[in-house]
Protein backbone atom coordinates (compact mmCIF):
# COMPACT_ATOMS: atom_id res chain seq x y z
CA UNK A 1 0.00 0.00 0.00
CA UNK A 2 1.24 3.50 -0.74
CA UNK A 3 0.51 7.00 0.49
CA UNK A 4 -0.22 10.21 -1.46
CA UNK A 5 3.48 10.67 -2.16
CA UNK A 6 3.76 7.24 -3.74
CA UNK A 7 5.99 5.91 -0.98
CA UNK A 8 5.14 2.61 0.68
CA UNK A 9 3.83 2.65 4.24
CA UNK A 10 4.65 -0.10 6.69
CA UNK A 11 1.65 -1.15 8.75
CA UNK A 12 1.66 -3.33 11.83
CA UNK A 13 -0.79 -6.22 12.06
CA UNK A 14 -3.45 -4.26 13.96
CA UNK A 15 -3.41 -1.41 11.44
CA UNK A 16 -3.43 -3.89 8.56
CA UNK A 17 -6.47 -5.61 10.06
CA UNK A 18 -8.37 -2.30 10.13
CA UNK A 19 -7.35 -1.40 6.56
CA UNK A 20 -8.27 -4.87 5.26
CA UNK A 21 -11.71 -4.63 6.83
CA UNK A 22 -12.60 -1.40 5.08
CA UNK A 23 -10.83 -2.38 1.88
CA UNK A 24 -13.00 -5.50 1.61
CA UNK A 25 -16.17 -3.48 2.14
CA UNK A 26 -15.20 -0.88 -0.47
CA UNK A 27 -14.08 -3.40 -3.09
CA UNK A 28 -17.32 -5.40 -2.86
CA UNK A 29 -19.73 -2.47 -2.58
CA UNK A 30 -20.61 -2.35 -6.34
CA UNK A 31 -21.53 -6.07 -6.34
CA UNK A 32 -23.85 -5.97 -3.35
CA UNK A 33 -27.61 -6.27 -3.66
CA UNK A 34 -28.31 -4.85 -0.19
CA UNK A 35 -26.62 -2.90 2.59
CA UNK A 36 -26.86 -3.41 6.36
CA UNK A 37 -29.49 -1.49 8.35
CA UNK A 38 -29.45 -0.27 11.94
CA UNK A 39 -30.85 -3.68 12.88
CA UNK A 40 -27.73 -5.50 11.64
CA UNK A 41 -25.87 -5.89 14.93
CA UNK A 42 -29.07 -6.92 16.75
CA UNK A 43 -29.85 -9.64 14.18
CA UNK A 44 -26.21 -10.76 14.07
CA UNK A 45 -25.95 -11.18 17.85
CA UNK A 46 -29.30 -12.95 18.14
CA UNK A 47 -28.29 -15.33 15.36
CA UNK A 48 -24.95 -15.88 17.04
CA UNK A 49 -26.71 -16.73 20.30
CA UNK A 50 -28.98 -19.19 18.51
CA UNK A 51 -26.37 -20.82 16.24
CA UNK A 52 -23.67 -21.18 18.88
CA UNK A 53 -26.17 -22.08 21.63
CA UNK A 54 -25.10 -19.26 23.93
CA UNK A 55 -27.29 -19.21 27.04
CA UNK A 56 -27.74 -15.46 27.60
CA UNK A 57 -26.91 -11.91 26.58
CA UNK A 58 -24.47 -11.80 29.49
CA UNK A 59 -22.62 -14.77 28.01
CA UNK A 60 -22.49 -13.06 24.61
CA UNK A 61 -20.92 -10.04 26.30
CA UNK A 62 -18.35 -12.20 28.11
CA UNK A 63 -17.35 -13.99 24.91
CA UNK A 64 -17.03 -10.72 22.99
CA UNK A 65 -15.29 -8.97 25.92
CA UNK A 66 -17.86 -6.17 25.81
CA UNK A 67 -19.91 -4.66 28.64
CA UNK A 68 -23.17 -6.61 28.97
CA UNK A 69 -25.25 -3.41 29.26
CA UNK A 70 -23.84 -2.27 25.93
CA UNK A 71 -24.70 -5.60 24.28
CA UNK A 72 -28.19 -5.49 25.80
CA UNK A 73 -28.72 -1.98 24.39
CA UNK A 74 -27.56 -3.09 20.93
CA UNK A 75 -30.00 -5.98 20.89
CA UNK A 76 -32.95 -3.99 22.21
CA UNK A 77 -32.28 -1.03 19.95
CA UNK A 78 -31.51 1.76 22.42
CA UNK A 79 -28.09 2.44 20.87
CA UNK A 80 -25.98 1.52 17.84
CA UNK A 81 -22.63 -0.26 17.71
CA UNK A 82 -19.70 2.00 16.82
CA UNK A 83 -17.11 1.26 14.14
CA UNK A 84 -14.68 0.51 16.96
CA UNK A 85 -17.08 -2.07 18.40
CA UNK A 86 -17.64 -3.76 15.04
CA UNK A 87 -13.89 -3.96 14.47
CA UNK A 88 -13.39 -5.46 17.91
CA UNK A 89 -16.12 -8.08 17.38
CA UNK A 90 -14.72 -9.05 14.00
CA UNK A 91 -11.22 -9.32 15.49
CA UNK A 92 -12.38 -11.54 18.36
CA UNK A 93 -14.37 -13.72 15.96
CA UNK A 94 -11.31 -13.86 13.67
CA UNK A 95 -13.33 -12.64 10.72
CA UNK A 96 -14.13 -9.33 8.99
CA UNK A 97 -17.02 -6.88 9.14
CA UNK A 98 -17.83 -7.80 5.54
CA UNK A 99 -18.15 -11.48 6.41
CA UNK A 100 -20.19 -10.65 9.51
CA UNK A 101 -22.70 -8.89 7.28
CA UNK A 102 -22.75 -11.04 4.15
CA UNK A 103 -21.40 -14.54 4.94
CA UNK A 104 -24.52 -16.64 5.60
CA UNK A 105 -22.70 -19.63 7.11
CA UNK A 106 -20.29 -17.56 9.18
CA UNK A 107 -21.15 -19.34 12.44
CA UNK A 108 -20.11 -22.68 11.00
CA UNK A 109 -16.48 -21.57 11.16
CA UNK A 110 -16.62 -19.54 14.39
CA UNK A 111 -15.91 -20.96 17.82
CA UNK A 112 -14.76 -19.59 21.16
CA UNK A 113 -11.84 -20.72 23.24
CA UNK A 114 -12.89 -19.75 26.76
CA UNK A 115 -9.33 -20.07 28.11
CA UNK A 116 -7.61 -18.25 25.24
CA UNK A 117 -5.66 -15.18 26.33
CA UNK A 118 -4.76 -12.24 24.15
CA UNK A 119 -1.42 -12.54 22.42
CA UNK A 120 0.99 -9.60 22.47
CA UNK A 121 -0.25 -8.71 18.98
CA UNK A 122 -3.82 -8.89 20.29
CA UNK A 123 -2.91 -6.52 23.11
CA UNK A 124 -1.28 -4.16 20.58
CA UNK A 125 -4.44 -4.26 18.47
CA UNK A 126 -6.62 -3.43 21.49
CA UNK A 127 -4.26 -0.58 22.42
CA UNK A 128 -4.42 0.87 18.90
CA UNK A 129 -8.22 0.79 18.96
CA UNK A 130 -8.38 2.21 22.49
CA UNK A 131 -6.24 5.17 21.44
CA UNK A 132 -8.70 5.90 18.61
CA UNK A 133 -11.70 6.01 20.96
CA UNK A 134 -13.30 9.42 21.46
CA UNK A 135 -13.59 8.87 25.23
CA UNK A 136 -10.25 7.74 26.72
CA UNK A 137 -10.13 4.51 28.71
CA UNK A 138 -8.13 4.28 31.93
CA UNK A 139 -5.13 1.96 32.09
CA UNK A 140 -6.77 -0.09 34.85
CA UNK A 141 -10.01 -0.40 32.85
CA UNK A 142 -8.04 -1.44 29.75
CA UNK A 143 -6.12 -4.03 31.77
CA UNK A 144 -9.35 -5.45 33.22
CA UNK A 145 -11.06 -5.44 29.84
CA UNK A 146 -8.27 -7.27 28.01
CA UNK A 147 -6.94 -9.39 30.87
CA UNK A 148 -3.47 -7.97 30.16
CA UNK A 149 -1.35 -7.12 33.20
CA UNK A 150 -0.39 -3.42 33.34
CA UNK A 151 3.32 -4.27 33.71
CA UNK A 152 3.14 -6.42 30.55
CA UNK A 153 1.50 -3.58 28.64
CA UNK A 154 4.10 -1.05 29.79
CA UNK A 155 7.13 -3.26 29.18
CA UNK A 156 6.06 -4.50 25.73
CA UNK A 157 4.45 -1.33 24.39
CA UNK A 158 6.06 1.61 26.26
CA UNK A 159 5.06 4.24 23.68
CA UNK A 160 1.44 3.11 23.41
CA UNK A 161 1.25 2.73 27.20
CA UNK A 162 2.56 6.29 27.71
CA UNK A 163 0.04 7.64 25.22
CA UNK A 164 -2.78 5.81 27.01
CA UNK A 165 -1.66 7.24 30.37
CA UNK A 166 -1.36 10.76 28.94
CA UNK A 167 -4.82 10.60 27.37
CA UNK A 168 -6.22 9.53 30.73
CA UNK A 169 -4.47 12.44 32.50
CA UNK A 170 -5.65 15.04 30.00
CA UNK A 171 -9.19 13.71 30.07
CA UNK A 172 -9.32 13.83 33.87
CA UNK A 173 -8.20 17.47 33.81
CA UNK A 174 -10.84 18.19 31.17
CA UNK A 175 -13.52 16.59 33.35
CA UNK A 176 -12.50 18.70 36.35
CA UNK A 177 -12.77 21.89 34.29
CA UNK A 178 -15.99 20.71 32.70
CA UNK A 179 -17.46 19.87 36.09
CA UNK A 180 -16.57 23.31 37.44
CA UNK A 181 -18.16 24.93 34.40
CA UNK A 182 -21.23 22.74 34.87
CA UNK A 183 -21.55 23.67 38.55
CA UNK A 184 -21.12 27.35 37.78
CA UNK A 185 -23.78 27.17 35.05
CA UNK A 186 -26.21 25.50 37.47
CA UNK A 187 -25.71 28.25 40.03
CA UNK A 188 -26.06 31.06 37.48
CA UNK A 189 -29.24 29.52 36.06
CA UNK A 190 -30.64 29.13 39.59
CA UNK A 191 -30.33 32.89 40.01
CA UNK A 192 -32.60 33.33 36.98
CA UNK A 193 -35.39 31.01 38.15
CA UNK A 194 -38.72 32.80 38.45
CA UNK A 195 -39.27 30.97 41.73
CA UNK A 196 -36.03 30.91 43.77
CA UNK A 197 -34.64 27.52 44.74
CA UNK A 198 -32.68 26.52 47.83
CA UNK A 199 -29.06 25.49 47.48
CA UNK A 200 -29.89 22.09 49.00
CA UNK A 201 -32.68 21.42 46.52
CA UNK A 202 -30.51 22.54 43.60
CA UNK A 203 -27.78 20.15 44.73
CA UNK A 204 -30.20 17.25 45.25
CA UNK A 205 -31.93 17.78 41.89
CA UNK A 206 -28.57 17.51 40.15
CA UNK A 207 -27.08 14.82 42.41
CA UNK A 208 -24.23 17.06 43.55
CA UNK A 209 -23.15 17.40 47.21
CA UNK A 210 -24.01 20.84 48.66
CA UNK A 211 -20.43 21.16 49.88
CA UNK A 212 -19.23 20.79 46.26
CA UNK A 213 -21.27 23.85 45.27
CA UNK A 214 -20.08 25.88 48.25
CA UNK A 215 -16.44 24.90 47.85
CA UNK A 216 -16.25 25.54 44.11
CA UNK A 217 -18.21 28.81 44.06
CA UNK A 218 -18.79 30.16 47.60
CA UNK A 219 -20.04 33.62 46.53
CA UNK A 220 -22.52 32.29 43.96
CA UNK A 221 -23.72 29.72 46.49
CA UNK A 222 -24.34 32.48 49.05
CA UNK A 223 -26.22 34.47 46.43
CA UNK A 224 -28.48 31.50 45.60
CA UNK A 225 -29.11 30.84 49.32
CA UNK A 226 -29.71 34.52 50.04
CA UNK A 227 -32.19 34.82 47.19
CA UNK A 228 -34.09 31.79 48.47
CA UNK A 229 -34.17 33.09 52.06
CA UNK A 230 -35.52 36.41 50.81
CA UNK A 231 -38.15 34.49 48.84
CA UNK A 232 -39.19 32.62 52.01
CA UNK A 233 -39.38 35.91 53.89
CA UNK A 234 -41.66 37.39 51.23
CA UNK A 235 -43.89 34.31 51.31
CA UNK A 236 -44.13 34.62 55.09
CA UNK A 237 -45.14 38.28 54.84
CA UNK A 238 -47.84 37.47 52.27
CA UNK A 239 -49.13 34.60 54.40
CA UNK A 240 -49.26 36.76 57.53
CA UNK A 241 -51.06 39.57 55.70
CA UNK A 242 -53.67 37.13 54.37
CA UNK A 243 -54.12 35.55 57.80
CA UNK A 244 -54.64 38.97 59.43
CA UNK A 245 -57.34 39.90 56.90
CA UNK A 246 -59.14 36.58 57.49
CA UNK A 247 -58.72 37.00 61.27
CA UNK A 248 -60.37 40.42 61.30
CA UNK A 249 -63.27 39.16 59.20
CA UNK A 250 -63.74 36.19 61.55
CA UNK A 251 -63.67 38.37 64.69
CA UNK A 252 -66.27 40.72 63.21
CA UNK A 253 -68.51 37.82 62.17
CA UNK A 254 -68.48 36.23 65.63
CA UNK A 255 -68.92 39.60 67.36
CA UNK A 256 -71.98 40.46 65.23
CA UNK A 257 -73.52 37.08 66.14
CA UNK A 258 -72.81 37.61 69.83
CA UNK A 259 -70.29 34.78 69.93
CA UNK A 260 -67.05 35.18 71.82
CA UNK A 261 -64.27 35.25 69.18
CA UNK A 262 -61.79 32.98 70.93
CA UNK A 263 -58.45 32.32 69.31
CA UNK A 264 -59.55 28.73 68.65
CA UNK A 265 -62.84 29.70 66.92
CA UNK A 266 -61.09 32.39 64.90
CA UNK A 267 -58.26 30.05 63.88
CA UNK A 268 -60.85 27.67 62.38
CA UNK A 269 -61.90 30.46 60.02
CA UNK A 270 -58.38 31.15 58.81
CA UNK A 271 -57.01 29.14 55.85
CA UNK A 272 -53.64 28.83 57.59
CA UNK A 273 -54.60 26.91 60.75
CA UNK A 274 -51.18 27.62 62.26
CA UNK A 275 -51.59 31.39 61.83
CA UNK A 276 -51.59 32.06 65.59
CA UNK A 277 -48.00 30.84 65.73
CA UNK A 278 -47.08 34.11 64.05
CA UNK A 279 -46.50 36.87 66.57
CA UNK A 280 -47.97 39.47 64.20
CA UNK A 281 -51.29 37.59 63.90
CA UNK A 282 -51.62 37.05 67.62
CA UNK A 283 -50.91 40.74 68.30
CA UNK A 284 -53.67 41.84 65.89
CA UNK A 285 -56.14 39.42 67.54
CA UNK A 286 -55.31 40.76 71.01
CA UNK A 287 -55.58 44.38 69.84
CA UNK A 288 -58.95 43.79 68.14
CA UNK A 289 -60.30 41.91 71.17
CA UNK A 290 -59.33 44.87 73.36
CA UNK A 291 -61.04 47.32 70.99
CA UNK A 292 -64.27 45.29 71.17
CA UNK A 293 -64.16 45.11 74.97
CA UNK A 294 -63.24 41.45 75.26
CA UNK A 295 -60.62 39.88 77.40
CA UNK A 296 -58.09 38.16 75.16
CA UNK A 297 -58.29 34.83 76.94
CA UNK A 298 -58.44 31.74 74.76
Amino acid sequence: MGNSTGKSVNLDDSEKFIVDNYKLLIENAPKLNYFPTNQFIKLFLLKMQRELKISSIAQIAIKLKINKVTVYNWIYGTCKATQYSLLKISYILKTTIFQMIYKKDIFEVISFDEKEKLSLEGIRFELMLALKMEKPITVSAFSKKTGANEEIIESNFPDLYSELVERERVYKEYLILKNDDYVKTLLLKALEYEEPISLTKLANNNQIPVRRLRKAFPELSKEVSGRYMKHLSNIKKIRIKKSINELEQAINKFHEKGIYPSSYKVSQEISDRSAFLYKEVKEVWEKRMHELGYKSNK
